[in-house]
Parts: C-alpha cells; sequence; structure tokens
C-alpha cells in the first residue's frame, strides 16, 4: 500500500486511488488522503457491494508482492471482481495472474517497483492499451459450482 500510495501521491499521475475498507493502516491512509486530493479512504462495504462500487473505477490494482510461493501463484478474489465488474486490471507480473488476464484480455501486468507502476498507471489513463475483457463465464460461480460438486461427487464416490 505503500508503494501504491507513493505512485499515485506522484504529480505524473492523474488518476485517483480508492482504498475499501478498514485496518491497521486506516489512520495512515486518512492523514494521506487529507494530504493528496486523489487519495481517497472508502469505508467498508459489504461483500455483495463490491462489484458494483468498484464499476465506477476505471481499472483496478491487483499489486501483490513476491513474499512467498502462495502469493506467486495466487489469484485473488480482488482480481475477479475487477473482471466481473469490467475494470482492466492492472497486476503482478505473476504466472497464473498473467495467464488469466491474457486470456480473458482484461489487463496489465508490471513488476513490483515505483517505476514499473508508475509506467503501467500512465498507460492505462492515457488509454494506450484497450481492453476487451471476455471469456469470463469459465469463472463464475455457477461455472465453478458444477466443477466443484462433480470432484465432491467424485471423491465421495464409494470405491
Amino acid at each position: 500500500m505503500e508503494l501504491i500510495s507513493k505512485v499515485f501521491s506522484s504529480s505524473l499521475v492523474d488518476s485517483h486511488l480508492v482504498f475499501l475498507g478498514y485496518g491497521d493502516l486506516e489512520e495512515w491512509l486518512q492523514n494521506l488522503s487529507a494530504i493528496h486530493s486523489n487519495i481517497h479512504l472508502h469505508r467498508e462495504v459489504p461483500h455483495d457491494e463490491v462489484v458494483s462500487i468498484i464499476r465506477s473505477a476505471d481499472f483496478g490494482l491487483c499489486l501483490i508482492e513476491n513474499v512467498s510461493l502462495s502469493y506467486f501463484y495466487s489469484l485473488p478474489n480482488k482480481l475477479f471482481e475487477y473482471l466481473f465488474a469490467g475494470l482492466p486490471v492492472l497486476a503482478s507480473n505473476f504466472p497464473d495472474i498473467a495467464s488469466l488476464l491474457l486470456k480473458v484480455e482484461g489487463g496489465l501486468c508490471c513488476d513490483i517497483d515505483e517505476d514499473s507502476i508508475t509506467e503501467s498507471v500512465l498507460s492505462l489513463e492515457k488509454k494506450f492499451i484497450s481492453f476487451h475483457i471476455r471469456n469470463l463465464d469459465a469463472y463464475c460461480w455457477d461455472a465453478q459450482a458444477d466443477r466443484l460438486i462433480k470432484m465432491y461427487h467424485y471423491l465421495l464416490k464409494p470405491r
């Protein structure tokens, strides 16, 4: 969050940054938003309202530090929330995230450093790249639920 805030605090970036929710850094974020008119803290929202709230954004951020293999191979819920809201995503350049974004034509990956994030945000602001998010049907809950139910039936089948 500190790195992202630093990028959006730069005079080069015109976009607004909105943090949803609360946590240990809430006071720090409130102070930051008092200093920078383009950084905002939004109260927490019920899970079923997240997609409708984030639809007002121009793009989503799914920037995760590579602190473990679990993070490196993750596909975070927020990545799918952004995509299902129709938002292109700026995400960490991790293999599974990059593969998904390429498959659904849903975003851009970058390294987790200030220059790479800034350059990517500026590209998104200037719309140097256009995205046509598609092929999400396989990732919706209905499709995933069918697969999960089939897997449970297989696992519970007497042998």
